[in-house]
């Protein structure tokens, strides 16, 4: 049995899926208000990276961990955090994100969905490894309270079918308000999901999947110049990417690369992937 849902099953308080998401929902927003209290006086650029990603994310990531030490009485080590593998996980998840998303920006290119240049010369860099260090904490945070908390608790009282399908709408409900939202942002964001449970499960810990989500972002936005689930990121970028807008199918359109069929081509190869090496472990 999968090791995170085996030490789940040892916890008394098992919430049921209406529950799960409830709790899930009130970590994001309570983690946020001590920030909207905060003012550093930060320039915009900065306030991003620091305030929404490194302070907002970083409280959540508080809140979860002080409800799984007091009101489930387990390990934080106990979501996915051992010591084994733990460097290799997390290096692959990073070596992985850029591939993958690296990937589909190359189909992009192909199939001319958007044009780029190189603007190197524009980036602040102060601002871009803010920007790195924030998506760090922002990526991981997701990643802990999904597939960290929710995955495991859910599989514990049901089943894993189960706990992949509510994670996965509850990431996409997350990120539902993002602007420039569409049906095919939506469909993406769920198979974000599913693709993180399987990678999650796959390898039995949590590290790897924080690496990949956090340089998923950041590739997304920094190197690549892309918005990132609707978000135009500050600092300026490696390269710029400009979608065609006769091509928002492909492109994206306002959401990004997130919400071209593109990604929906990948992240599903991806899953199937995952399901395949799954498979062969248990045989």
């Amino acid at each position: 049995m999968n090791n995170m849902i085996k030490q789940a099953k040892e916890v008394n308080y098992k919430p049921n899926l209406i529950m799960v998401l409830l709790i899930g929902l009130t970590m994001f927003i309570v983690g946020s208000i001590p920030v909207s209290y905060i003012s550093l006086g930060l320039h915009e650029d900065i306030s991003l990276p620091v305030n929404d990603l490194m302070l907002s994310f970083g409280f959540v990531t508080l809140i979860c961990f002080l409800y799984v030490k007091l009101i489930e009485k387990r390990s934080i080590r106990s979501l996915g955090f051992q010591k084994h593998n733990a460097i290799k996980f997390y290096l692959k998840g990073l070596i992985n994100g850029i591939v993958l998303f690296s990937v589909i920006v190359i189909f992009g290119v192909v199939t001319g969905a958007f044009t780029f240049e190189f603007t190197v010369n524009t980036v602040k860099w102060h601002v871009f490894l803010l920007l790195l260090l924030g998506f760090v904490i922002q990526g991981a945070t997701e990643e802990i309270i999904f597939r960290g908390w929710m995955l495991p608790i859910l599989s514990a009282r049901y089943n894993v079918i189960v706990s992949i399908a509510v994670t996965s709408f509850g990431f996409a409900l997350l990120h539902g308000l993002n602007p420039g939202i569409s049906i095919m942002g939506v469909v993406n964001l769920l198979l974000f999901g599913i693709f993180s449970a399987l990678y999650t499960l796959k390898e039995d810990s949590l590290w790897g999947i924080c690496g990949f989500h956090s340089i998923w972002n950041f590739v997304q936005g920094s190197i690549y110049g892309i918005k990132v689930s609707g978000m135009t990121i500050p600092g300026g970028s490696l390269l710029t990417t400009d979608p065609v807008q006769t091509k928002e199918f492909l492109s994206g359109g306002a959401f990004g690369l997130e919400a071209s069929i593109l990604t929906s081509v990948v992240l599903s190869i991806a899953c199937i992937y995952l399901i395949k090496k799954m498979k062969e472990k248990t045989c």
